[in-house]
């Protein structure tokens, strides 16, 4: 389970890199960007952020195929929007940050 969660965390912040000059992380503290509520959202969004590590993509889709969070996700959903809400306290400019 630990691998689980580290994993899951790691290919949350690998979703959202970009390349403009701002904190790469602010793109999740928009009022647009909702995390999805359920494990089948949530694993198409992290397999989009898997397209994004060329290298590494079909070994990330993998886990992503393979690890089945229906019961889990649910439990772990309000500690994934804590998480962003802290990232957005700490490093995203006051503008960028949704109320």
């Amino acid at each position: 389970m630990k691998l689980i969660s580290a994993t899951f965390l790691f290919l949350f912040f690998c979703i959202f890199l970009t390349t403009t000059s701002q904190n790469t992380y602010c793109i999740i503290c928009s009022e647009y960007f909702n995390f999805p509520e359920t494990w089948g959202g949530a694993s198409q969004l992290l397999k989009v952020g898997c397209s994004r590590l060329k290298f590494a993509e079909e070994a990330c889709n993998g886990i992503v195929d393979n690890a089945i969070l229906t019961d889990s996700y649910p439990n772990m959903y309000p500690h994934i929007i804590n998480l962003k809400n802290l990232v957005c306290k700490k490093y995203c400019p006051k503008d960028t940050v949704t109320p």
